[in-house]
């Protein structure tokens, strides 16, 4: 098995290497780097992050010339703010909570895989307020794929799971899943 090397730094505070926000490094017990996080979290974070910066924005887009391009945009402090937003060619998706933060500017599909006593909650994770209403009023009149459509949510779809997992591991397409 590869060990992954020591990385380098200032005690365990580093630079994302994309974004170049400070992260935290964490250690397993031999000492070796297992992964970094970032040193911000929360309203912070929507407050700190900057954009793409323009040659980036620039070279990127010329490499999705002529492909249909999807920026599925998690909420990894490093990066979240780095997608293509003011790109019209390119579908963002976007998941859980992210719509809370003001980097997250528009998207063109939603996840909410979790089941409903997490979204339900008035308060839900990253102390997002507010959540369960802002997939019932889907200001962004977008599809919003969960476990199953739900009536309460407007343009909810259930997410098409067997079907993505015998793409993705076509051994399962020939297994009949309950």
């Amino acid at each position: 098995m590869t060990q992954i090397p020591v990385i380098v730094s200032k005690g365990d505070r580093a630079s994302c290497p994309t974004c170049g926000m400070a992260v935290r490094i964490i250690r397993r017990v031999d000492g070796y780097a297992d992964h970094y996080e970032a040193m911000v979290t929360g309203e912070e974070l929507s407050e700190n992050l900057e954009p793409q910066d323009p040659v980036t924005a620039e070279r990127l887009r010329q490499l999705r010339k002529g492909k249909k391009t999807v920026a599925i945009v998690g909420m990894a402090a490093t990066s979240c703010s780095l997608a293509p937003f003011d790109d019209e060619d390119v579908e963002i998706w976007g998941l859980n909570e992210a719509h809370a933060f003001k980097w997250m500017k528009r998207a063109t599909r939603w996840f909410q895989i979790h089941n409903s006593d997490s979204w339900k909650r008035y308060i839900a994770k990253r102390e997002v307020r507010g959540h369960f209403n802002w997939l019932k009023k889907n200001p962004w009149d977008i599809p919003i794929y969960m476990q199953h459509a739900q009536e309460i949510i407007p343009k909810s779809v259930s997410y098409p799971l067997h079907e993505v997992v015998g793409e993705v591991f076509p051994l399962f397409k020939r297994v009949k899943i309950r």
